[in-house]
């Protein structure tokens, strides 16, 4: 780190540089916001550093000594340097390049920011993702990475928390299965039906299936006939008409669409679960990031065609 005496040597020259361009010490004392007089000391400090006289006063005019000449050469060269050094410091700050590290759960990763991307990457071509799919909620600023995505509420304010979006979830089967053992009219019967569970990965235990009924939310405790930590791993069971399963709206929008699974009990099905982009606290978030997280606001807000509404034929709240 530069002492007082550096300092005060590299302010001499920037106020040096300016008297010399304007040949005054009043003028570059107007046009720096100082004192003529603090000038005049500024310039004497630093030809008793340098042991020579830069300036010759007279009380009609100021002009330099042929060390000062010299002198005055490189510094204005050198002061234009970083000049240019600290204008190029502050486009690239302003402009989102570099590289991007983020969180995604898998599934909503593979199937919604994924395809996001693509627009963001085309939009800022500077800017490179390096993405980990990592299922559960993480601490972005504890596991180092620029961003993460939480499903549902965070259990911790230590980050930012944006909301992006909202996801639903609905009980789905494969009409094979329906065929098998018949489709579930009431909550109460998912009891009698073989159901397939997610568990979280870093409690290891099973996700609840939160179903709303008459207004509320309520858990509704299911048999499992297959728990499985990676959620990609139950939707493919569901396909494969091994049971029910709970599962979210972007995941099996394309399967109900295409009749490879059928939404039961559409009455009972969860909606507005919010999704959060979470990030460092911090007085200087990156552009990559803020054009980032600007991006997926803009383009998530959007009503999503896997959206759960979307997927019932219907609005209604």
């Amino acid at each position: 780190m530069a002492g007082p005496d550096r300092r005060d040597s590299f302010d001499g020259i920037a106020i040096f540089v300016r008297v010399a361009q304007s040949t005054s010490f009043t003028e570059a004392a107007r046009q720096l916001g100082l004192s003529a007089s603090g000038v005049s000391r500024a310039i004497a400090r630093l030809e008793s550093r340098l042991g020579t006289r830069l300036v010759d006063r007279t009380t009609r005019r100021l002009s330099l000594t042929a060390e000062g000449s010299a002198f005055f050469e490189r510094c204005r060269y050198i002061l234009a340097e970083l000049e240019a050094a600290e204008d190029a410091l502050a486009q690239s700050r302003s402009v989102p390049r570099g590289p991007l590290r983020i969180q995604v759960p898998r599934g909503f990763g593979r199937t919604v920011i994924v395809p996001a991307l693509t627009g963001f990457l085309s939009r800022y071509p500077e800017v490179t993702v390096d993405m980990t799919v990592n299922d559960g909620a993480i601490d972005p600023g504890e596991e180092g990475v620029d961003a993460s995505f939480i499903l549902g509420e965070p259990a911790t304010g230590r980050f930012v928390a944006r909301r992006i979006c909202t996801i639903g979830y609905a009980v789905c089967a494969a009409p094979a299965y329906l065929q098998a053992h018949g489709e579930p009219a009431e909550l109460d019967d998912l009891a009698r039906h073989r159901c397939l569970n997610y568990l979280r990965p870093r409690s290891g235990r099973r996700r609840d299936w939160t179903l709303r009924s008459r207004g509320k939310e309520v858990s509704v405790p299911v048999a499992s006939v297959l728990n499985a930590n990676d959620i990609q791993a139950v939707h493919q069971a569901a396909l494969s008409g091994a049971g029910l399963a709970y599962l979210m709206d972007f995941l099996i929008a394309s399967d109900v669409a295409a009749g490879r699974l059928k939404i039961v009990l559409p009455d009972y099905v969860l909606r507005g679960v919010p999704v959060f982009l979470c990030y460092p606290r911090s007085p200087h978030r990156s552009p990559r990031l803020t054009a980032f997280v600007d991006y997926l606001g803009e383009t998530l807000a959007i009503d999503a065609d896997w959206s759960i509404d979307r997927l019932l034929g219907s609005f209604i709240d």
